[in-house]
């Protein structure tokens, strides 16, 4: 009898403080599943954060998030934090090698400075009952992930995006060793919402990520924009040296070995500093993994034209800039399709997230389709409908079948139960489909506002 399993904590990649990572060895073949499941039933540790100091909940900006996602939750915190889960079930003999199952690698959010691969809404069930093998990262974050000065030097020639380095190696061992748990290494689904979409962008212009992944799920944050183009290394040296400086150490060498609270302590007193630091604090233009700002890139054409499944939500952080972002990516592959006749494979599918979230009158805040995406409603504190429910098993479907096929409309139950036919780009390029309070509705999309509230400036 087939059962749904999980690898939590398996170490990818081993790193030092401000060194790019190494791939851990290959597995073998795994012979005796129970006794290996023993070694790998705890989350591992995520990488250090500001929360990692303090308690999240008596700050007023984060209560929102601390309480729909990590309430109740004991995180570990440490430099060696470069863990994946892998969420996988057996056949009818109890195996895992040769199904050949698609596979879903999520990037987690969070400014390029917080989150995990464990939070509460991260539970990828439904994902693997459908038939879809998952993949959770961790990866380095803040001034640990992203840190930025030239006397960090690199025998790489560049410094800077540790954490998209992490991603990217990720992504390596993923195809080197996901046969072994029953996945697919030619079928492979990179998602993110908000700084994972944004990694995910990255990562789908980059040529070093050429055959890693097949297509991509990008939320709220996807896309290509002035707004969230990374900036030239040099360009952020004054930022990271105001830390160092804070950090009131006289070298690199002693900053490296600085404990990591005082860092951090000295990287959110500059942050509060500073307006629109998240341009200056994330990824950089290397001139290896990230070769251009992503409107050139963009602008060529010479990056991986691949399905995409992309959208944001009505009451997001910025929405007009989302959504530009959004109807962009969607005609341009459209345009890339007309002009080089491609198969149906290569299509973009639109969404706008609009259910007005029972509990509070937040409505589609920024992060919360990722509920509905999961299908882990049951894990959060709100009294969801069945409204919410059908909603989810629906975008569920929807995310299952495009890891399938590239197609989110088509998959083995097409026949048991009717299914709105989401439309893509190029056959209808003005529409969205909408997942709102009224289901799944494919119709053109009306903001009422120019700018978003900006409720939430950070998780």
């Amino acid at each position: 009898m087939s059962r749904i399993i999980a690898f939590k904590g398996i170490r990818y990649a081993t790193a030092s403080r401000w060194e790019y990572p190494v791939e851990e060895p290959r597995w073998n073949r795994i012979d005796n599943l129970d006794e290996c499941l023993k070694n790998f039933t705890s989350f591992g540790a995520c990488a250090y954060q500001p929360r990692a100091f303090f308690d999240e909940s008596n700050i007023a900006e984060k209560k929102f998030y601390h309480k729909e996602f990590r309430e109740g939750i004991d995180f570990t915190y440490s430099e060696d934090c470069l863990f994946l889960n892998v969420y996988t079930s057996t056949d009818d003999n109890d195996n895992l090698y040769g199904q050949n199952k698609p596979v879903i690698v999520y990037i987690h959010g969070g400014s390029f400075s917080t989150g995990s691969s464990d939070e509460k809404v991260f539970d990828p069930t439904k994902w693997v009952e459908s038939g879809v093998i998952a993949v959770t990262i961790n990866y380095r974050l803040g001034p640990l992930g992203f840190m930025c000065l030239p006397e960090l030097g690199s025998e790489e020639g560049h410094v800077g995006n540790y954490g998209l380095y992490d991603q990217l190696t990720a992504l390596e061992w993923i195809n080197h060793n996901i046969e072994i748990f029953g996945g697919d290494p030619n079928n492979v689904t990179l998602m993110g919402q908000s700084a994972g979409a944004m990694s995910a962008t990255h990562l789908i212009l980059s040529p070093s990520t050429k055959g890693l992944f097949h297509k991509a799920v990008l939320s709220s944050g996807g896309g290509v924009s002035t707004f969230v183009a990374p900036k030239q290394q040099d360009a952020t040296y004054g930022f990271w040296r105001k830390i160092v400086a804070e950090c009131k150490l006289d070298s690199i060498e002693e900053l490296r070995k600085c404990d990591p609270k005082i860092i951090y302590e000295s990287w959110v007193k500059v942050c509060s500093e500073i307006k629109n630091v998240g341009l200056l604090a994330g990824p950089v233009i290397d001139n290896i993994l990230i070769q251009k700002t992503r409107v050139e890139d963009y602008k060529s054409g010479k990056y991986n034209h691949i399905p995409i499944i992309i959208g944001s939500n009505s009451e997001d952080i910025v929405t007009t800039v989302f959504l530009e972002m959004v109807a962009s990516w969607g005609k341009n592959i459209a345009n890339y399709v007309s002009e080089n006749k491609c198969d149906d494979s290569i299509r973009a599918y639109t969404y706008h997230f609009c259910r007005q979230l029972p509990g509070d009158n937040k409505g589609a805040w920024h992060s919360a389709d990722l509920w509905y995406w999961f299908g882990s409603l049951d894990k959060c504190w709100r009294e969801f409908t069945d409204v919410d429910r059908n909603l989810s098993k629906q975008m569920v479907r929807y995310l299952t079948n495009f890891a399938k096929t590239s197609n989110p409309n088509v998959d083995d139950k097409a026949d048991e139960e009717s299914i709105v036919v989401w439309e893509n780009t190029s056959d209808a390029p003005h529409k969205y489909m909408n997942f709102g309070d009224e289901g799944c509705v494919m119709q053109r999309v009306s903001i009422a506002k120019s700018v978003s509230t900006m409720l939430f400036k950070r998780k």
